[in-house]
């Protein structure tokens, strides 16, 4: 049963079959079934195809060709001769090699390129690209462009959430509408709300160090008054409209952290909103034209010219959103290549996503290889040793509240077993 998922693959000198593992001929140009997972070639290239991929034979005996019209494969191609190549072509661009690993994804919109071993050249309409090992391409629209490194950092990042719902819609209390540290009886005079956002900046310092993380994301900067109409704004520029009470001491607070030697970061979305009358309202079919790309853009120049925020938490949930609408993926591309050096966490992302952004939510389902897995918020549930000890083992980026004792010793127990 085991060899019928294995496709043993030539090309005859003087003919355009192949034959297959149970000596089934397949010829040239034919898709290769569902059940076979291995292709492997007489010169001992090997293409690994991912489940649900759709993949055709092509070329001959000095060219071969694969043509993935959907899913992934992964390639360990033999080297080639000059008078012999190795090409998989996609929708969006055709990757030729001449002795290397690499990967290829298909989405709708694009195909990424990931290299593991080599060098891939990548085309696409009059463009063409080359990588190397560690580096990855997406082509798409005709175009071909180096994607930016992953994010390095694979220390734990902070992420302390500043406010939100604090009952039933409607039910938010009248002493605390935004929700402040979800506390019913927080004093929201100007120095007695400093000096308590202060006081639990300080103490996420503390947990920040305890854990040894790399940063953190300020979460809800602009309050959960406005959560039950547009969700969290996610609009740094606008903070003085949505929280004044914050802005005032925003610069102080961003400041504090920074002094203590940890990245700072916010949420940020991709939507326009307006107010009309006393509440707020969202532009939802904003999402899938251009204008996201800008709204994206000028909220992230304007968190590092303020505060040089380097993280960055992408938020496309909320009330009013369908669930499967998402960043348009080539403007989320064109945002990250303006932005190389920061770290990009996609809510609801694809592999085209993730091909550009250094960072990927835990509950996507395709990560492409080398990619920095970042582990969303466990506000719930507290993580197995063994599960926490799995994910630092693959270089996750684990996200924690640094405000939960059992959560910081958790992580200081894993990545300083040592310490007291």
């Amino acid at each position: 049963a085991a060899a019928a998922c294995v496709l043993i693959a030539w090309w005859w000198s003087n003919s355009h079959t192949v034959a297959r593992g149970d000596g089934v001929a397949l010829a040239v140009g034919a898709d290769i079934p569902p059940a076979v997972r291995d292709v492997r070639f007489s010169d001992h290239s090997l293409v690994v195809i991912a489940p649900s991929s759709h993949v055709r034979l092509g070329g001959d005996a000095q060219h071969k060709r694969l043509d993935l019209t959907d899913g992934s494969v992964e390639a360990h191609v033999a080297p080639q001769t000059g008078a012999t190549s190795f090409t998989i072509a996609t929708p969006h661009g055709e990757a030729t090699v001449l002795g290397t690993r690499f990967r290829v994804d298909v989405e709708d919109d694009c195909s990424v390129v990931s290299v593991s071993e080599g060098r891939v050249a990548l085309r696409s309409g009059e463009h063409a690209q080359s990588a190397t090992a560690g580096q990855r391409m997406v082509a798409a629209n005709g175009t071909v462009v180096l994607a930016p490194p992953p994010w390095n950092d694979h220390r734990p990042l902070g992420c302390v959430v500043l406010s939100g719902m604090m009952g039933p819609p409607g039910h938010q209390p009248a002493s605390n509408p935004s929700g402040w540290l979800f506390d019913p009886a927080i004093d929201l005079q100007p120095a007695a709300f400093s000096a308590r956002m202060t006081d639990a900046i300080d103490q996420a310092i503390a947990g920040l160090r305890r854990a040894d993380a790399q940063g953190v994301l300020l979460y809800g900067i602009e309050g959960g008054v406005h959560q039950q109409d547009i969700g969290f704004p996610g609009d740094p520029r606008r903070l003085a409209e949505f929280a004044p009470e914050f802005d005032a001491i925003a610069d102080a607070l961003f400041a504090r952290i920074r002094t203590a030697g940890f990245r700072v970061g916010v949420t940020i979305s991709p939507w326009r909103f307006e107010r009309r009358g006393t509440t707020w309202h969202k532009d939802v079919e904003q999402a899938d034209n251009a204008s996201a790309e800008a709204e994206l853009d000028s909220r992230i120049v304007y968190a590092r010219k303020r505060w040089d925020c380097t993280v960055f938490f992408i938020n496309t949930a909320g009330p009013g959103i369908p669930t499967h609408i998402r960043v348009p993926a080539a403007a989320l591309r064109a945002v990250a290549l303006r932005h190389p050096d920061v770290l990009l966490i996609v809510e609801n992302a694809t592999i085209a996503h993730t091909a550009v952004a250094a960072g990927q939510a835990l509950s996507d389902q395709a990560v492409p290889p080398g990619r920095t897995v970042v582990r969303l918020p466990w506000f719930g549930a507290n993580p197995t040793p063994a599960v926490l000890a799995a994910a630092k083992a693959a270089g996750d980026v684990l996200v924690f509240d640094p405000l939960n004792a059992t959560k910081v010793e958790a992580l200081h127990a894993l990545i300083q077993p040592s310490s007291p």
